[in-house]
């Protein structure tokens, strides 16, 4: 009689053990979809600068790649700007890849209380001269080879890569390059975060 108590106790202990236990995975997910449905909800405040270039945002990456080329090719850093968002390019590179969505929302769902606003506006201008400035004093000339296309990272985040090759004659440069770019997704659209070169070979020394 004791045993078959004993047994029926447990019995119970286990059969309240699976209520809460599923009680806790309910709420879990209820919670996890009521944070969703918040990050959805939110609205993003684009962040000014005293810029006076239009974002260009395109939806795939054949699209991004012809522009980027072109604005190589025509030296034209206004053009090359337009596709970047140079304020989630200061978020990538103070907060890095693993918070960088978090982040993003959070400065832009509320900026005025981001306490290096200032600093950011600052520096997005000064980065913004600069990329122009440069591409004044650019003499190459690129192509398409390859490219990947655009992998979702993150909400926010996406990356592709792309094999152009580079010729400049007055540098004696004739090389394909394996560029990989960071880029921002938002609203269906990808603009231009960062990209670096990740290979090289060389084809030809002299042209």
């Amino acid at each position: 009689m004791d045993k078959k108590k004993i047994f029926v106790n447990l019995l119970l202990c286990a059969i309240l053990l699976a209520i809460v236990a599923g009680g806790v995975i309910v709420y879990r997910n209820y919670e996890d979809q009521r944070r969703q449905e918040e990050l959805e909800n939110i609205q993003l405040i684009d962040i000014g600068y005293g810029s006076e270039i239009s974002q260009i945002g395109y939806e795939n990456a054949s699209a991004i790649l012809d522009h980027f080329i072109n604005a190589y090719n025509n030296s034209d850093g206004e053009s090359l700007v337009a596709i970047m968002d140079l304020v989630s390019t200061y978020i990538y590179s103070e907060y890095g890849e693993s918070e960088f969505d978090n982040k993003y929302v959070e400065i832009l769902s509320n900026p005025s209380e981001y306490e290096d606003l200032i600093i950011m506006q600052t520096s997005l201008k000064q980065e913004e001269t600069a990329l122009i400035q440069g591409m004044e004093e650019n003499a190459v000339k690129l192509t398409l080879v390859d490219n990947s296309e655009i992998e979702d990272v993150s909400k926010y985040l996406s990356k592709m890569t792309a094999e152009i090759r580079t010729v400049s004659e007055a540098d004696g440069i004739d090389e394909i390059d394996k560029l990989e770019f960071l880029l921002l997704h938002r609203d269906t659209r990808y603009y231009i975060i960062n990209y670096n070169m990740v290979d090289m070979d060389t084809t030809s020394e002299e042209l």
